[in-house]
C-alpha cells in the first residue's frame, strides 16, 4: 500500500468513526429519548448508557468509511455515495436488530415512528461521511 493511500484510508476510517459517534451514537440517543416518550415510558440519560451508544456509533460507523471510499471510485456522486451507505447501514440495522424488538415499538403506530427516525438517522450518517470522505480522503479528479 503507498503511503497516500495508507493516509486515505486513515482518513476514511477517521471519518467514518466521527460521523457515526455523531450521527449514530447522538442521534440514536435522541431517536431512543423520543421513542421512550412516545410510548409514556420514562426518558432518560445515564451515563453508562450514553457511553454505550456512542461508542457503539463510533464502531459501528467506522467501517463506512471504507466503503465510502471504495464507492468513490465508482461513482462521484457524494449523494448517491450517502444514500448508499445510508441505506446499507439501515439494512444492517433492520436485520441484526429488528428481529430482537419487542413490546410497544413493535405496535403498528410506533413501528412507522422506530423506522422513520432510523431511516432518517443512516440517510444523514451515509450523506454526511461520503461529503466528508469525498473533502478528506478521495483522491482529486483528474
Amino acid at each position: 500500500m503507498t503511503p497516500g493511500a495508507a493516509r486515505r484510508l486513515g482518513l476514511a476510517l477517521l471519518a467514518g468513526a466521527v460521523a457515526g459517534l455523531v450521527i449514530l451514537g447522538i442521534g440514536g440517543r435522541l431517536a431512543m429519548w423520543i421513542i421512550a416518550l412516545a410510548i409514556g415510558e420514562p426518558a432518560g440519560f445515564t451515563i453508562g448508557g450514553t457511553t454505550t451508544v456512542l461508542a457503539l456509533g463510533a464502531l459501528f460507523g467506522t467501517p463506512g468509511g471504507p466503503i465510502a471510499l471504495a464507492l468513490g471510485r465508482i461513482t462521484r456522486s457524494g449523494l448517491v455515495r450517502g444514500a448508499a451507505l445510508g441505506g446499507l447501514g439501515l439494512v444492517i440495522a433492520l436485520v441484526s436488530v429488528a428481529p430482537r424488538l419487542e413490546g410497544p415499538v413493535t405496535t403498528p403506530p410506533m413501528v412507522l415512528l422506530v423506522l422513520g427516525l432510523f431511516a432518517a438517522m443512516f440517510l444523514a450518517y451515509g450523506v454526511v461521511l461520503a461529503v466528508a470522505v469525498e473533502r478528506w480522503a478521495l483522491p482529486p479528479c483528474r
